[in-house]
């Protein structure tokens, strides 16, 4: 019974970790495109650089830096000064199977959930709008007829969101 509780732990904590990476992610992407906005950038294109640039650094330190600093034991002794707390203090000497079992594992997962994360958004939009136009011609196949009697609110909803690409591309 210890070991079933034992491993429900692990599974559980395999699970939450990168889902909790996953929101950090994300968070920091949003953070980083709200603050491209002050940056002044020649044109849209070097907005959209900037932003990928900086998402793809934060997400190569989330996820590949501070896994292996946590998990890796190394013994840092420069000048008498050891390790930080919590840093080079984890369990495993080297990238060994055990490495690969616990931490490579949720590297994977924490690397699926980025992969889908982004298409998540845009995909529910896409079949919102869908449903939207269709209850706007009266569930008809004419798309000349609509119930928008303003142009905007007519633009609004067959143009669709905007596609952001350095979301899909860092």
């Amino acid at each position: 019974m210890e070991w079933y509780s034992l491993n429900n732990k692990v599974f559980i904590v395999g699970i939450f970790i990168p889902i909790i990476m996953g929101i950090i992610n994300v968070s920091v992407e949003i953070l980083i495109q709200f603050a491209s906005i002050f940056t002044r950038p020649v044109n849209e294109t070097k907005n959209i650089i900037d932003c990928i640039t900086g998402i793809s650094a934060i997400q190569f330190i989330n996820l590949g830096l501070i896994l292996i600093f946590v998990s890796i034991h190394y013994d840092l002794n420069i000048l008498g000064i050891q390790n930080p707390p919590g840093i080079l203090q984890g369990k495993f000497n080297d990238f060994s199977s055990g490495w690969y079992n616990k931490v490579g594992a949720q590297i994977i997962m924490t690397m699926i959930i980025e992969i889908v994360a982004p298409h998540g958004l845009p995909l529910v939009l896409t079949i919102y709008y869908g449903v939207s136009r269709c209850i706007d011609r009266g569930c008809t196949k004419d798309k000349r007829k609509t119930k928008q009697l303003i142009q905007y609110n007519y633009e609004q909803l067959y143009i669709g969101p905007e596609f952001t690409l350095d979301n899909r591309l860092a």
